[in-house]
């Protein structure tokens, strides 16, 4: 773990540094200025960005970056969170791009009045290319029915349209810590299930979101 050089980034002076991705052996540095987000590849013997710079041409200014890979590395994505600081919304801008790193589509969608509480994205994508983003919503839970997090689904496909969904069929309790991976019409979820606010974590629940039916379907709990 010796450091291999030390140097400032010449083309990232005056801009937003965003984060990085690594993909076939090449590191890929997102920035955002001049109105718009960009991505270029580190050439590891300069230290230095190639100048290739590829404009994802998205205005706003990302709060915060996810990135990841379908499970045969055939796709990935970039997932900006762009709401402004004082708005109530919460924007989502991305890309899904092949393992050349060569654009496939680019998306936007916007969830109005939850910004705020938004407990936490989770986002998985398919060898087919299509991408979830499932939001965690912190709600007040009605008398009889613990549920103080509700899960909102954004399923993208590779046109770039984006369908908003709230999940149904889900127990009462609280669902929390998800891992979702990728399966034939939708992911399946691992999660931590606690049975009453006085409790805690004590079941495991697995489940499998369809994402026609828009329910977790095949649930299980240990």
């Amino acid at each position: 773990m010796n450091a291999v050089y030390s140097n400032n980034i010449n083309a990232l002076s005056g801009k937003q540094y965003l984060g990085g991705m690594e993909a076939s052996n090449h590191l890929y540095i997102f920035y955002a200025g001049d109105k718009s987000i960009f991505m270029d590849e580190m050439d590891p013997a300069a230290g230095q960005l190639k100048g290739n710079a590829l404009s994802l041409g998205f205005s706003d200014d990302p709060r915060t970056l996810k990135t990841g890979f379908s499970s045969d590395s055939s796709y990935c994505y970039a997932l900006f969170k762009c709401g402004t600081f004082k708005s109530k919304d919460e924007i989502f801008r991305g890309v899904v791009m092949d393992r050349d790193m060569k654009l496939v589509t680019k998306f936007s969608f916007q969830l109005s009045d939850v910004k705020n509480f938004i407990d936490r994205t989770i986002s998985t994508l398919s060898n087919q290319g299509q991408l979830f983003v499932v939001n965690a919503i912190r709600t007040k839970s009605e008398k009889g029915d613990y549920r103080p997090l509700q899960y909102l689904v954004n399923s993208i496909d590779k046109e770039g349209s984006a369908k908003t969904s709230y999940t149904t069929g889900l127990p009462s309790g609280r669902l929390d810590n998800l891992y979702c991976t990728p399966a034939i019409n939708g992911f399946t979820i691992t999660g931590m299930l606690s049975k009453s606010e006085k409790e805690g974590f004590t079941t495991i629940f697995t489940g499998q979101y369809d994402n026609e039916q828009k329910k977790v379907i095949n649930q299980k709990q240990n």
